[in-house]
């Protein structure tokens, strides 16, 4: 079965409602590598290792000239898994 291409405005349906939810349940939908390790129960250092191979979403930077702490896009994942999960039905 060929996959169905979701169209932008789908995407930000699904978006909108992801981000209702997580904030329902109070669930931010960024959190810093080490917050996202403390919410998801996985390994710091696996969190480090996912981010920097590209497997974990990433917020851009707020201000590309200032250092600051890298944030995982918690929205993205369970956007994509939402996504995912309705092309199935």
């Amino acid at each position: 079965m060929k996959r169905k291409r979701t169209s932008k405005k789908e995407a930000i349906e699904i978006l909108n409602i992801v981000t209702e939810q997580l904030l329902k349940k109070n669930i931010r939908p960024e959190m810093t590598l080490r917050e996202y390790a403390a919410f998801s129960g996985v390994d710091f250092k696996q969190v480090v290792i996912d981010a920097n191979s590209g497997k974990l979403p990433l917020m851009e930077p707020r201000n590309p000239l200032k250092r600051e702490l890298r944030r995982v896009n918690v929205a993205a994942i369970y956007t994509k898994a939402l996504a995912k999960s309705l092309l199935e039905i």
